[in-house]
């Protein structure tokens, strides 16, 4: 039998593992953390200071404004005052002038008035007055229409024409300044005319 060669064995390759230094990686970034949150807050507090400073100003001006506009407005006030009053002194002495002149006018007429010779005055002959004309007696006039067995006064067809516009017309008989009548007996009618502009007719 042949003699077996015996084959030698390979060699294994071992890695050796790098050490991880778990604590200090941890430590950075606490670090960085802490960093980062203190620069937060830095920049927060930065943010308020800010503002708060803006507000101040703001304040500051609108009460600067308003102190100003108050002297203003004082200052206006106390120049129409001064107008006002400087007005009055000089309507006073106006008037304190026309009152003295009106006061020497009226002794200067008094004067002038009390110089001058008195008038002598003569009564007015009154013309004597004129007898009156006697009144004539009026005439006492009556009409009657008498037709087809009628007998109709003046008075009653006046008052047959009044009764017609106060009834018939629904109109007031003291709106009447004028009447028209023209009597027809061979119609039986009466046609009037009042004020000029309303007419009409009815039955004698």
């Amino acid at each position: 039998m042949a003699e077996e060669k015996s084959i030698p064995a390979k060699p294994i390759a071992t890695i050796k593992k790098m050490p991880v230094i778990k604590q200090d990686i941890k430590k950075d970034v606490e670090e960085k953390a802490a960093e980062v949150k203190k620069t937060a807050e830095a920049k927060k507090t930065a943010v308020k200071a800010a503002a708060t400073k803006k507000a101040a100003d703001t304040k500051k001006k609108a009460a600067d404004k308003a102190t100003t506009v108050k002297k203003t407005a004082t200052a206006k006030k106390t120049e129409a005052k001064k107008a006002v009053e400087a007005k009055k002194d000089e309507v006073k002495k106006t008037t304190e002038a026309k009152k003295t002149e009106v006061k020497k006018a009226v002794e200067t007429k008094k004067a002038e008035v009390k110089k001058a010779p008195a008038k002598k005055t003569t009564a007015a002959k009154k013309p004597a007055a004129k007898k009156a004309a006697p009144a004539k007696a009026e005439i006492k006039v009556a009409v009657n229409l008498q037709f087809a067995d009628k007998n109709i006064t003046y008075d009653e067809i006046v008052q047959n024409a009044k009764n017609v516009w106060q009834y018939d017309k629904g109109q007031n008989v003291d709106d009447i300044k004028s009447l028209d009548l023209y009597v027809k007996p061979e119609e039986d009618r009466v046609y009037y005319v009042i004020n000029g502009t309303e007419n009409g007719n009815f039955a004698l």
